[in-house]
């Protein structure tokens, strides 16, 4: 199996196959969207299935940038990918700062 491994602090709640939805509104409450033209992008450093990974800047501050490539066939997964990333912290893990709504950049 790929993927993260640790020890699980508490129990997660399985909601059928899926985590559940997640609503743009949440991202929007909890203060994770950010502007799309305070983004700047740069060259493509990756690609997987949903979406493309750019080096670019934040606020003058080095990031990481990924847009959907098909908002119809990802949009709910990448929403959920993100609302997961919200709550992690961990020094080799990257860390998100915002999502982008307009161009579903993250």
């Amino acid at each position: 199996a790929d993927g993260l491994c640790t020890r699980l602090i508490r129990p997660v709640a399985k909601q059928g196959d899926s985590f559940g939805t997640v609503s743009i509104q949440q991202f929007r409450s909890g203060g994770w969207v950010i502007n799309k033209e305070s983004l700047e992008l740069g060259e493509l450093i990756g690609k997987g299935d949903f979406g493309d990974v750019y080096k670019g800047s934040y606020k003058g501050q080095p990031v990481a940038a990924k847009q959907l490539k098909d908002q119809d066939k990802g949009g709910q997964t990448f929403l959920q990918e993100a609302s997961v990333m919200t709550s992690l912290r961990h020094p080799n893990l990257v860390k998100l700062i915002g999502v982008v709504i307009e161009d579903t950049i993250i």
